[in-house]
């Protein structure tokens, strides 16, 4: 989590120092900010899902995933919650979401088959 938010803070740094036209260079820096504040929202859900606050973590989650549709690990860290609050038919609806956004995930088939066998 902490090298995924350095690696976004630089890529953020590097587009602003290239020379792009100014709309490309506001296109380029906005997505990187989303997708920077998607992976501080996912940080938050792990402590809040750490604590049992299962529901809250699933919240914050739903809106990393507002921010960045296609983002592999907030949908298996919710995936993971529905799975411990026993809603198996979520969870498995999430890690398919995980798979299909990042088909080298393996923590996604490996919580998926876990949850099938449920």
């Amino acid at each position: 989590q902490v090298q995924e938010n350095l690696e976004l803070k630089q890529k953020i740094a590097e587009l602003r120092l290239k020379k792009l036209p100014t709309n490309e260079l506001q296109i380029e820096v906005k997505a990187r900010e989303k997708e920077f504040l998607a992976s501080q929202m996912l940080g938050d859900a792990l402590s809040y899902s750490g604590n049992g606050n299962y529901d809250k973590a699933n919240e914050l989650l739903t809106e990393a995933l507002k921010i960045n549709p296609k983002y592999a690990l907030a949908y298996n860290n919710r995936g993971v919650n529905y799975k411990k609050r026993g809603e198996y038919d979520l969870a498995i609806a999430d890690y398919n979401r995980a798979i299909y956004f990042n088909p080298q995930y393996e923590a996604a088939y490996v919580n998926r088959g876990n949850a099938s066998c449920l």
